[in-house]
């Protein structure tokens, strides 16, 4: 854990869908008490299931909570879930997994909103890996005007959202191609404003914490930058 960060883990139970919804949720000491705290919500990408995804990303989580973030990572997938499809036509067949994850953000929001209420949720960042990022991609297209900042870690499957109004970029492994239509044209780049970032080392499975200390560092610097920018 880096030096000044706190993390805390809370089971939430949704009653209305009869779910559990692990979260983990990043702070500085320096910042804990602090009002109106800007939110990340960080989405994971697919862990076959295993429960313990949302923990596996820290240092990024860690790292956006040193400079001044709330990160709230959220665990999307449960035993008992049906897996992930992987062959067919995934948008079709993905798209009720991407609905699920996307209730379970509205979810969060809501009980976090009530618990702390010095959080800002009005205008969030939100991150997704892989599957998470079609996650993230699915909520933003549905609820743009609560996504200030939208940043995607090589998702391959749900569009990105072409809306001027959201700053969008998404960071792309050198293994993985995404599917037709997914991300955006040079011209659509340039009117909304999408940022893509070629990673030439980085592999689509080594964006997690099995990540390189040269990877780590790379992403964490465009990740970084781009908000900078965008504050």
């Amino acid at each position: 854990m880096m030096d000044g960060i706190r993390l805390e883990t809370v089971m939430m139970h949704d009653s209305e869908r009869a779910r559990l919804v692990p979260v983990a949720i990043y702070t500085s000491y320096a910042d804990s008490i602090k009002d109106s705290l800007p939110v990340v919500i960080f989405n994971h990408g697919y862990g076959k299931n295993q429960g313990d995804s949302y923990l596996t990303y820290s240092y990024i989580n860690e790292f956006l909570a040193s400079i001044g973030y709330c990160v709230i990572s959220i665990q999307h997938e449960i035993k008992t879930d049906q897996k992930l499809p992987m062959e067919g036509n995934l948008q079709e067949l993905r798209q009720p997994f991407w609905d699920r994850g996307t209730e379970n953000i509205r979810f969060v929001i809501k009980e976090m909103d009530s618990l702390r209420p010095q959080l800002s949720f009005a205008r969030m960042t939100l991150i997704g890996h892989s599957n998470g990022g079609d996650i993230a991609a699915n909520y933003t297209s549905l609820y743009p005007d609560s996504i200030k900042t939208l940043i995607t870690l090589d998702n391959l499957r749900k569009q990105l959202p072409k809306n001027g109004s959201i700053s969008v970029m998404s960071l792309r492994a050198f293994d993985t191609e995404a599917d037709p239509g997914i991300l955006p044209n040079l011209e659509d780049q340039e009117k909304y404003g999408i940022k893509l970032v070629y990673l030439p080392t980085t592999a689509h499975g080594d964006m997690n914490d099995k990540a390189t200390e040269e990877q780590k560092l790379e992403i964490k610097r465009e990740i970084e930058y781009f908000l900078a920018s965008r504050r």
